[in-house]
């Protein structure tokens, strides 16, 4: 699919960058290896077997010479200075240099990153940046085949490139939706379009007949809840923990729970095996999603439960959401939620890692 004037970057570990260079030089041509580029960095973890393993590879393949290549400078910083030395605003001696094959000024995504979207194998901005300045002008496209939760399309948009992302699994929606809305205002369907995800009830149907575990992914997604690694039938298929504020500096964290049933045949059993799940996991909140209505009995069970109070307002403990089209239509989740409104000045609100907001 490169074109002729193209070139693919490869980002992989030592496990087998070996494996595939080899690789690459088969299907590219050894003649068209450009370079190992090495992103080394500092992070926890040292071992007594071995050295520290502190740096991946890329592997920069072009189609032919007619591929683009922008070279690009990086600021080195000298306490002493010499004679091609210029100086800062703060004194500070410093020269513009190019950038080489070993690359150690790009930290790593730590825990407390900010950009840090909890996805796996999330790569700095940064480092997508440097690559897509260097291959591509304005107006170029950048497609990612493994694109995650779209740092590549971030960084791509933000240099004014046009781009494409592909990802075998829909829990790289929810992140990848997020950070092109809070980053560039992007709104799905309007601003891109979206292929083989769920934007009617049909098509959340279709999904749910052919891989049932992808939609129970996709479901907890949408209410901003991590999915499960081993749900089963009776149990629950997505946990999270958020912030219920109860003033401008306290919060209470409280654990919810969603099962999710695609399925026609729905019964006052399933809502049992569900109350069970939520003792067992001292849920505070559990929502039951559904394709299909559920039945009189079942809420009578969800009623049972009680609620919990907060801010003069009570909210039910077992909630059930049904997709229906005018989800799709409207975008809205009709589950009764304290922290779907932060009554906080905006001034005080911060969104961490573990907080789902709407």
């Amino acid at each position: 699919m490169l074109r002729p004037d193209g070139c693919v970057y490869l980002h992989c570990d030592a496990h087998a960058s070996h494996y595939l260079k080899c690789m690459m030089d088969a299907i590219f041509g050894a003649a068209h290896f450009r370079n190992e580029l090495v992103w080394g960095y500092r992070t926890g973890g040292v071992s007594k077997k071995h050295w520290p393993r502190k740096h991946d590879t890329l592997l920069f393949y072009v189609k032919s010479g007619a591929y683009q290549h922008n070279p690009l400078q990086e600021r080195i910083y000298y306490d002493k200075p010499f004679f091609t030395a210029q100086q800062d605003e703060q004194g500070r001696y410093y020269a513009d240099v190019f950038v080489r094959d070993v690359w150690e000024d790009i930290k790593p995504l730590i825990n407390v990153s900010k950009e840090r979207l909890g996805y796996p194998t999330q790569k700095p901005l940064a480092l997508l940046e440097r690559i897509i300045k260097a291959s591509t002008n304005p107006g170029d496209i950048v497609f990612d085949p493994f694109c995650g939760c779209g740092t590549a399309l971030d960084a791509a948009h933000g240099l004014n490139r046009h781009w494409v992302g592909i990802d075998l699994t829909v829990l790289a929606l929810e992140p990848m939706e997020r950070r092109l809305r809070e980053r560039h205002g992007l709104v799905p369907k309007v601003d891109y379009d979206i292929e083989g995800y769920p934007t009617t009830r049909q098509d959340a149907m279709l999904l749910a007949e052919q891989n049932p575990h992808d939609f129970a992914n996709w479901a907890v997604t949408r209410l901003g809840l991590a999915p499960t690694a081993n749900s089963n039938d009776g149990g629950f298929d997505g946990t999270g923990k958020v912030l219920l504020w109860e003033n401008s500096s306290a919060a209470t964290q409280l654990p919810v729970i969603a099962e999710v049933k695609s399925g026609r045949s729905l019964s006052p059993n399933q809502v049992r095996a569900f109350r069970t799940a939520m003792q067992d996991t001292n849920a505070a909140i559990g929502i039951f999603i559904t394709l299909h209505p559920v039945t009189r009995g079942m809420r009578h069970l969800a009623e049972a439960e009680g609620a919990i109070e907060h801010n003069g307002r009570r909210y039910p403990r077992l909630q059930f959401w049904q997709l229906t089209d005018t989800y799709f239509e409207a975008g809205l989740i009709p589950v009764n939620l304290p922290w779907q409104v932060d009554e906080r000045p905006k001034a005080e609100r911060h969104y961490g890692a573990e907080q789902t907001y709407f």
